[in-house]
């Protein structure tokens, strides 16, 4: 897996996930948000967005970023289960 900057949007840190193996592709978005949360992810027109808190220390993002990873991965968007079964599992 490659991290790859991009300038998709002026006033966000935008990085591209490719998948060497499969080549799917995520979004990585670094943005400010509350300090309780590292990361989110969400999905809008097919796509996946990965959003990761700016504010956290490095470390902390590349952990956040291997757990939104994993939703992603195991179908957690598209799960009808509440989010805190999902938390629990990931």
């Amino acid at each position: 897996k490659q991290l790859i900057r991009g300038d998709c949007m002026s006033n966000d840190n935008i990085f591209v996930n490719v998948d060497d193996a499969t080549g799917e592709v995520s979004f990585y978005v670094a943005n400010e948000m509350p300090s309780r949360v590292h990361g989110l992810v969400v999905r809008d027109d097919g796509q996946d967005y990965i959003y990761i808190n700016a504010n956290s220390s490095r470390a902390m993002q590349e952990e956040a970023y291997r757990h939104e990873q994993k939703h992603i991965k195991h179908g957690d968007l598209d799960s009808s289960l509440p989010v805190s079964t999902l938390e629990a599992n990931r």
